[in-house]
């Protein structure tokens, strides 16, 4: 299990290991938080194909190319909200890879409250990722208009669950209102983490 900054760091490791190599995270992927928020989404939906998703934030982060790589994958529909710039906003090259083997749907918005509507799950981020320190400033001032609040929670489905990889940053990317809601599935979400990657390990290991 390779726990890196650089994903270049797990392929060359991958690369030269005799054994399976799992990408604990990367600043490119985060593979195993998402099978826990698949798990966590199956739970509670009762079923995943279908569905819709807004991931609300960073879309340029790790959580935000997983998310659009594994909720596609399993046919749902995945609507990235996120500031109008390249640097948080998910690259052309990341969409292209995504959108040749999914038949989802994969959309960019800039508007939160178009982008939240109608969706059965918000998933958002911090704003300020490990190894992004020297950003702080500039992220600070651009993501405020992408909190997750009520009033954007009530855009979505009225069933809509809400979603944070942990640990959250309170008041700033999601309101203590919404964290602590009866949609917010969060707590359960990193539960299952344990039991995916037990689960990863089993599939891994029984050969």
């Amino acid at each position: 299990m390779v726990r890196a900054l650089k994903q270049e760091a797990v392929e060359r490791i991958g690369g030269a290991a005799t054994v399976p190599v799992i990408n604990g995270m990367t600043e490119v992927y985060h593979p195993c938080q998402n099978l826990a928020d698949l798990l966590t989404i199956k739970e509670k939906k009762g079923k995943l194909k279908g569905l819709k998703i807004a991931y609300v934030g960073d879309g340029g982060c790790n959580t935000a190319n997983s998310t659009m790589i594994g909720y596609s994958s399993v046919g749902m529909d995945v609507t990235v909200v996120c500031p109008d710039n390249p640097k948080y906003s998910p690259s052309p090259e990341m969409l292209k890879k995504i959108k040749g083997h999914s038949g989802a749907e994969i959309n960019v918005s800039h508007d939160p409250e178009a982008g939240v509507k109608g969706v059965d799950v918000i998933y958002t981020d911090v704003w300020v990722s490990a190894g992004m320190e020297e950003e702080k400033k500039r992220r600070m001032e651009a993501f405020p208009p992408y909190q997750v609040g009520m009033d954007l929670v009530r855009r979505a489905k009225p069933d809509c669950i809400v979603m944070h990889c942990l640990p959250a940053h309170r008041g700033y990317e999601i309101t203590d209102e919404v964290i602590d809601s009866p949609q917010s599935v969060v707590f359960h979400q990193a539960g299952n983490r344990m039991h995916a990657q037990n689960g990863l390990l089993h599939w891994l290991l029984k050969g």
